[in-house]
């Protein structure tokens, strides 16, 4: 099996290919859902006002919602004339995702464990359809790839954390979950030891230059340094009044305490006055309530990994929150529906499993610098829980999940085919490593 995983994987990720065109011809022109009418909401706006997001005419706004991909749209809307067809801008990052996930997974682990993380990347559902919609997760997790990629290249002193810093500030641009790959690759460079002050410098000093860059531009646009989004406050409020369960949810607007704590002039505010107004709201009243607010987690939590079906979502009418309300209404329909989101899962399910198993089998002391990145999937969810959740949420973590569970599956492989051989020479198969392709011999 381990010798014909190539070719497997090679047939899975041109079927991949193949359907995501076919699925991009098929949907073109879509009456887009939820979150995406926003982000082109926006776009239009700052096409009337002959800038960029935000500008003064978004001083007003509620929050600042994932500027560089908004940022992103109005680019392409101001070369093609036209918001359709970003599905094919789409397509290309989806494929810079995968590139970069085979490249590091090769890199640390051999051949073999790359060919299982495309496999891996190819089976998952959520890419199917992942070109289709106005999703945010595409470009981020597109330039979150690409700052690893770049974290692992053919070693110069410290040129490619440098570019590594700047991918990572217009991630940021788009979520603040980028300190999580951030984290992920600093403690990478320090592991490596190898100019780890060089690296980490660079690193640090390329986000920070490239983040100001963007804060400074912000604010001659809008009168604002704002170099992410400004939506955290909203956010934690949905998760922290008397009407949340942890989804995604407005109730704090019915919320007596927020009514006491939202001054008469808030509609004069800027969108950052308001995000930290909610912010501060929010933390009191978690301080008030914190078992109320804490047991919201086992929800949260089975939204955020529970199914891997959200990009295919994209069309209006078709977003949970459209039928939310028969779910909770019509047990038998809640069933079939979670039974039909479950089989589409499996993939993810295997992917998530799998990335379990390498952490088990691999995180020993003293820790390896390879296995530094596998601290990134775990700060996404550390980072995202506190806030109300979604189940495309989970999605920023894949590209490391998908690197990781190649090298499981490998392992696995490798172990029922030579296990017996192996054995008789005293040496122990472990998770991931690919003895033809020059790689380590074991992962630890």
């Amino acid at each position: 099996m381990r010798d014909h995983i190539g070719k497997i994987a090679l047939a899975a990720v041109a079927a991949l290919f193949a359907a995501q065109v076919l699925l991009l011809l098929q949907n073109a022109g879509f009456a887009p859902s939820d979150d995406q009418k926003t982000y082109l909401y926006c776009a239009e706006r700052a096409m009337e006002s002959g800038g960029w997001y935000p500008s003064e005419t978004n001083l007003g706004d509620s929050f600042l919602f994932a500027p560089g991909y908004v940022n992103m749209l109005v680019l392409h809307r101001r070369i093609f004339g036209t918001f359709g067809g970003f599905g094919w801008i789409n397509l290309l990052m989806s494929a810079g995702i995968l590139a970069s996930v085979f490249f590091v997974a090769k890199k640390f682990f051999g051949r073999t464990a790359a060919a299982c993380s495309a496999l891996l990347y190819a089976a998952a559902y959520s890419n199917w359809f992942l070109p289709i919609g106005y999703f945010s997760e595409v470009p981020f997790a597109f330039s979150m790839s690409a700052a690893v990629a770049a974290a692992v290249l053919p070693k110069s002193k410290w040129a490619n954390f440098a570019l590594a810093g700047v991918m990572l500030a217009l991630g940021n641009w788009i979520r603040p979950l980028a300190i999580a790959y951030f984290m992920g690759i600093a403690l990478y460079a320090a592991l490596e030891r190898k100019y780890a002050f060089a690296r980490i410098a660079a690193l640090c000093a390329s986000a920070a230059l490239a983040a100001a860059a963007i804060g400074f531009a912000s604010k001659s646009s809008c009168g604002i340094f704002a170099f992410q989004s400004a939506t955290s406050g909203l956010n934690l409020a949905g998760s922290a009044n008397k009407f949340a369960n942890g989804l995604v949810g407005f109730g704090f607007e019915r919320d007596e305490f927020y009514r006491k704590k939202i001054p008469a002039g808030f509609g004069g505010l800027n969108f950052a006055q308001k995000d930290a107004l909610f912010r501060d709201a929010a933390a009191g009243w978690i301080a008030e309530n914190p078992a109320a607010y804490l047991s919201q987690l086992p929800l949260k939590t089975a939204v955020l990994l529970g199914f891997d079906t959200w990009s295919e979502r994209f069309e209006k009418g078709t977003g949970l929150s459209s039928i939310r309300e028969k779910i909770l209404s019509d047990k038998a329909f809640a069933v079939k529906y979670c039974a039909g989101l479950f089989v589409k899962s499996l993939a993810y399910y295997a992917a998530l499993a799998l990335f379990a198993l390498y952490l088990a089998k691999n995180l020993k002391s003293p820790p390896r610098a390879r296995n530094a990145l596998a601290a990134a999937p775990v700060l996404v969810v550390a980072l995202t829980l506190p806030f109300m959740v979604t189940d495309r949420y989970h999605y920023p973590m894949m590209p490391i999940v998908w690197i990781y569970a190649g090298a499981a599956l490998a392992g696995l492989l490798r172990s029922g085919e030579n296990r017996a051989p192996e054995i008789s020479s005293g040496k122990t198969p472990l998770c991931g490593a690919d003895h033809a392709s020059g790689g380590p011999s074991k992962i630890s």
